[in-house]
């Protein structure tokens, strides 16, 4: 009994190394689940709606939505928009994973993509819509659809950096790294860190030195980064204001240290004048510590909107 036990868990072991390790398939690790720009992909069914309808009948719109980032998507928000004078939503349908807040509104949570998931979250959104009986001089009219999905996410950037105390040169032992910048192609989300300069510093107290990143932070995504605690306003027709837009919360670790950066109350702005900010270690790090490997963890936070849209015609009845 227990040699056929411990085989069991022996088995189990191996298949878990080989799911998170990999073998022949390649691997799969934190590293490249948090790779990209992706965060949530929209798309209309085809045919829902159709590119041509009838006045005065119903029609289906279906969206695809697919968490194809790195982050869950919680209580994300759906909405379309239509000319009232042509078609009205008369209500979003309670499809697998949508749950309905207004007759315009939607909410839904897609898993993101993680070891043991690493596609990430699907769903098929629904919803009712009439056509208004065209005016009498018109035969046909172009009308938009636009859908709209507001969420919050989250990129995280992990990488090792080399920190080096010696700045002047002046000790003899040998270097065990070299200071050089990074760079990434995203982090598993639509807004991420592109960049990180690092620099030693000198400190004021001269047997200290001060480590120095500064981030280059991109919008890959396409949409727009907005408050994440605005996103009902924002899938809305609410008014809003400039500082619900753009703005993304950063929080920076060296090892087991929090940087302190030139931000206020953590909030970065990214403005198409200002992609960059800087953190430093400001307490120093002693010069006896010589060169050494550290983990470099940034946390960014933020709220996402972004859109999609679909012309139909509507024609008259004959």
């Amino acid at each position: 009994m227990r040699l056929t036990t411990l085989c069991l868990v022996v088995g189990v072991c191996l298949l878990v190394l080989g799911c998170t390790i990999g073998g022949g398939g390649g691997q799969l690790t934190v590293s490249n689940v948090r790779k990209g720009t992706d965060g949530l992909k929209m798309e209309f069914i085809d045919e829902f709606p159709p590119k041509t309808v009838f006045e005065a009948s119903r029609i289906i719109l279906g969206v695809q939505l697919e968490n194809e980032g790195a982050t869950d998507i919680e209580s994300g928000i759906v909405t379309a928009s239509l000319e009232q004078d042509y078609m009205r939503l008369l209500q979003w349908n309670r499809d697998i994973g949508l749950r309905t807040s207004r007759v315009n509104t939607a909410v839904f949570d897609l898993d993101g993509k993680r070891i043991g998931n690493p596609v990430g979250g699907k769903l098929v959104a629904t919803a009712d819509i009439s056509t208004l009986v065209l005016e009498r001089q018109t035969e046909t009219h172009t009308s938009t659809i636009v859908v709209t999905a507001c969420y919050a996410y989250q990129s995280i950037f992990q990488d090792s950096v080399c920190i080096d105390t010696n700045i002047f040169g002046t000790d003899a032992r040998e270097k065990i790294c070299e200071v050089k910048d990074l760079s990434s192609g995203g982090q598993g989300g639509p807004v991420g860190i592109k960049k990180v300069e690092i620099s030693m510093l000198p400190h004021s107290d001269r047997e200290k030195v001060i480590p120095q990143f500064t981030f280059h932070i991109v919008n890959g995504g396409g949409g727009e980064i907005v408050d994440p605690g605005q996103l009902e306003s924002v899938c809305s027709s609410a008014a809003l204001d400039r500082d619900t837009f753009n703005k993304v919360k950063v929080n920076a670790v060296l090892g087991d240290q929090r940087l302190t950066c030139n931000l206020k109350e953590g909030e970065f702005f990214l403005l198409p004048k200002r992609k960059t900010f800087s953190c430093r270690l400001i307490e120093g790090l002693s010069k006896r510590r010589g060169s050494y490997i550290a983990p470099l963890i940034v946390t960014l936070d933020y709220g996402y909107t972004q859109s999609i849209s679909k012309k139909v015609e509507i024609r008259r009845i004959v």
